[in-house]
């Protein structure tokens, strides 16, 4: 499983829409950043699908970025994270 964080520099509905339509198990950690898991996919595919697109060229573009978790993390925050990480990359070293 690959996991994936999206953060976006303001709340967007649309990408929070477009983000519960292609992964409904998602983690919502915030109005927005989202955690998001797939078996298999790339950073600038995930980001197209939530309506990312790198430079804003227009109006309608929203502006944030995606990357790749390991599964070699740490950190310190919500234990519910923690278990949604962990039980997203079972099985991957």
């Amino acid at each position: 499983m690959q996991v994936y964080a999206i953060l976006l520099n303001t709340e967007t509905p649309k990408v929070r829409d477009l983000v519960g339509e292609h992964f409904p198990d998602h983690y919502p950690f915030s109005r927005d950043v989202y955690f998001v898991k797939t078996k298999s996919s790339t950073v600038d595919h995930i980001a197209r699908l939530v309506g990312i697109y790198g430079e804003k060229e227009d109006e309608d573009d929203e502006e944030g970025i995606v990357f790749r978790l390991s599964s070699f993390h740490s950190g310190y925050g919500d234990s519910s994270l923690w278990e949604w990480l962990n039980d997203a990359f079972k099985g991957v070293e």
